[in-house]
């Protein structure tokens, strides 16, 4: 039997930034966050993926506009208020999102493998389900594969 120090010792923590996708939230490695801003104007790019809504201009550099929401096939019910700017091989891509809330350490025994044997569901874009309980309420948040959801973008 492992005790709780033997536990504490092999713990790995994982900073997640917590964000909103019409109420439900999600997560992605804080390690590629750069910035979160409010939205400003994008000026739409013709022949692009639907779910890239544009390019921004965001300090002086040009960086693509993704939403989120159209990237993983999620009808937007919510205005769309925030980006987050993550660095990705090299490139700056921001992410439209609902509401950006918070960054967590996150233990690696609070994230589940998602649901592999579901079936209707697409987990390629997924690397756990992150279970919290916060003052009496109990969370998910869905840890999204950055790496993955962004892959095919450019």
């Amino acid at each position: 039997m492992i005790s709780e120090a033997q536990k504490s010792n092999t713990r790995q923590l994982l900073k997640v930034l917590v964000f909103k996708l019409n109420g439900q939230e999600y997560g992605i490695d804080a390690s590629y966050v750069r910035t979160i801003n409010p939205l400003t104007k994008i000026t739409h790019v013709p022949k692009v993926p639907p779910f890239i809504l544009g390019v921004m201009n965001l300090h002086g550099r040009v960086v693509p506009v993704i939403d989120l929401h159209r990237r993983l096939d999620i009808e937007a019910h919510e205005a769309k208020k925030f980006v987050v700017v993550v660095l990705i091989d090299g490139k700056k891509i921001s992410l439209l999102v609902n509401q950006a809330s918070e960054v967590r350490d996150i233990s690696s025994y609070e994230i589940m493998q998602p649901p592999s044997e579901a079936i209707g569901i697409d987990v390629d874009y997924i690397n756990g389900i992150i279970q919290l309980r916060d003052e009496e309420q109990r969370r998910m948040i869905i840890l999204l594969n950055l790496e993955r959801i962004l892959q095919r973008t450019w």
